[in-house]
């Protein structure tokens, strides 16, 4: 149940963008609201954090890249933050993999969340076009580089040319296909 709440909490963020610092997502772990509580021993471990990143990631679809940084405070004990990066473009929006529960809530494979501020929610109509307006307008410029460095490097064929009583001289002819070439004398 607790992981299906960080599977939430994860992936909303990841769906979520925020200049406020550069589109990064924080989960302080071992602590509440203004103080560090610590007691998370287990974080010690690499594995540990190792099997939370796999066992959240395996409740989300696609997965978000994400890591736990560990720190000891000497007195307090083992406390975390678990770090999520921007999610690419492409990547998103990320998706409940398996229906599960989060404090006696039904989660369903499938759903999609966000975050507004503080609050955790499902995706709504404007969070989806903002996040597919991203994804189309990236594949677009995508194209766009594509087609650009391909018009650069397409080969040219100089022509001298007559067409009626004109003579052209040196015209330039993409190499496209002959039936589109002007017919020459």
């Amino acid at each position: 149940q607790e992981r299906m709440g960080l599977a939430k909490l994860v992936s909303a963020i990841a769906n979520t963008d925020d200049p406020t610092y550069e589109n990064y997502g924080y989960i302080v772990i071992g602590a509440r609201r203004g103080e560090i509580v610590g007691g998370l021993d287990n974080l010690s471990k690499d594995s540990f954090s190792a099997g939370i990143v796999q066992s959240v990631n395996s409740l989300l679809d696609p997965q978000v890249r994400f890591s736990i940084q560990s720190f000891n405070d000497g007195e307090k004990g083992w406390f975390g933050a678990i770090v999520i990066p921007p999610s690419g473009i492409q990547d998103r929006p990320h998706y409940i993999a398996r229906d599960g529960e989060d404090d006696g809530k039904r989660i369903t494979k499938g759903q999609c969340y966000v975050r507004y501020g503080d609050t955790t929610a499902l995706a709504q109509k404007n969070d989806y076009e903002r996040m597919y307006a991203a994804k189309f307008n990236d594949e677009i410029e995508l194209l766009r580089t594509t087609l650009a460095e391909r018009e650069r490097k397409k080969p040219k064929l100089d022509l001298f040319a007559k067409v009626g009583n004109n003579k052209i001289s040196s015209l330039n002819i993409e190499l496209i296909s002959l039936t589109h070439c002007p017919s020459v004398e």
